[in-house]
């Protein structure tokens, strides 16, 4: 974040008998040059080619990561509290008072609303709501609640997801998807998901070697993480049912099939591996 302004209040108290400490911080931040390229590499393969034609719809992660590349924050009424005493772990509390808004480049919006619980804390779990969405990027809504810290692993972070998105992503166009389960981001710099019951995918087309039109399937855990991304890139791995789709090019259609399916990323490349048993 660039070109920052944060306005403070806040208050502390120390106890030098037993070393009892709090400490409450509330903050205003405003930023008008904000940059994230987290995206960046993944982006870069699906650059549309300057050769050919504009793709159209751009794809969502592509247009995602530069909205990104610039972008202004406005956060209201954040509350820090930190307390503690000599010997026992220290205790914290995060909250939002009001929405933090970050405008993208484009005319985009990322939206974090917060609720009655705090965002994340130290005894009670964390709950909040984020929105994406406008000038071409993934529609999203998503619901986060028991969010908080491993008790046994400060550097383990999880919780709840509720999810519905709409979004246009190599390899799939026009797709939407619902889903709700766990999430993990664990100390190994990995994104784990899970389903609690079965999750919904649609899609008006998909390029998976060949092209597929009108997909529609529900998808279920399988034994392992039903989502996984870290350094070697995304992997989704699980049951399938309900599957309808059409290959006119090979005059193929499926209707109420199910089986189990893998797809993961192939570095360097944009097209997925892809491996299914109906």
């Amino acid at each position: 974040l660039e070109q920052t302004q944060i306005a403070l209040i806040g208050d502390g108290h120390l106890a030098t008998s037993n070393g009892a400490y709090s400490l409450s911080v509330s903050s205003d931040i405003a930023s008008d040059r904000g940059q994230y390229t987290g995206l960046s590499a993944m982006a870069a393969t699906r650059r549309p080619d300057k050769k050919g034609p504009p793709k159209t719809p751009q794809d969502g992660i592509y247009a995602l990561d530069r909205a990104l590349q610039r972008f202004s924050l406005r956060a209201k009424g954040l509350t820090y509290r930190l307390s503690g005493e000599q010997g026992l772990s220290p205790r914290f509390d995060l909250r939002l008072q009001s929405p933090a808004v970050i405008a993208l480049t484009g005319g985009g919006q990322l939206t974090v609303s917060p609720t009655s619980k705090p965002m994340i804390a130290s005894r009670e779990p964390g709950r909040f709501d984020i929105r994406l969405g406008g000038a071409g990027l993934p529609d999203v809504a998503l619901s986060v609640d028991e969010f908080g810290v491993d008790p046994n692993n400060a550097f383990v972070l999880s919780g709840l997801y509720n999810l519905t998105a709409a979004f246009d992503i190599a390899p799939l166009t026009g797709a939407k998807a619902t889903g709700k389960g766990r999430f993990t981001l664990t100390d190994q710099q990995a994104f784990l998901m899970t389903l609690d019951g079965p999750g919904h995918l649609t899609a008006q087309s998909a390029e998976l070697g060949e092209h597929l039109e009108n997909v529609a399937l529900d998808l279920s855990q399988g034994k392992d993480a039903f989502f996984r991304y870290d350094a070697s890139g995304w992997h989704v791995a699980g049951n399938f049912d309900n599957l309808s789709l059409s290959a006119p090019n090979e005059a193929l259609r499926f209707a109420k099939a199910k089986g189990i399916v893998e797809a993961y990323a192939i570095p360097g490349s944009d097209a997925p591996g892809l491996q299914a048993i109906l």
